[in-house]
């Protein structure tokens, strides 16, 4: 239910960008990758990630960053 409205939310803000070019959702992708990892294993980590979270934190960058999605919707499916 969380996850649904989550969606919702990004899809919204994305189509109030009004730019869906791939050049731009390519650089959103890296720059929430780079933020995961940076959470994960940056000068200030996230606190209350767990160290299987800081794995499942790592594993989901190096996805967004092997294989980027197509669309913001491809995000969830990385999840």
């Amino acid at each position: 239910m969380l996850a649904a409205a989550l969606l919702a939310c990004a899809q919204a803000f994305w189509s109030a960008l009004d730019f869906h070019e791939t050049w731009a959702l390519s650089g959103t992708v890296a720059h929430l990758a780079g933020l995961l990892l940076a959470r994960a294993d940056g000068k200030s980590p996230a606190e209350y990630l767990s160290p299987a979270g800081k794995d499942a934190t790592r594993r989901l960058a190096a996805s967004l960053i092997q294989s980027p999605p197509t669309s913001i919707e491809n995000i969830w499916q990385c999840l």
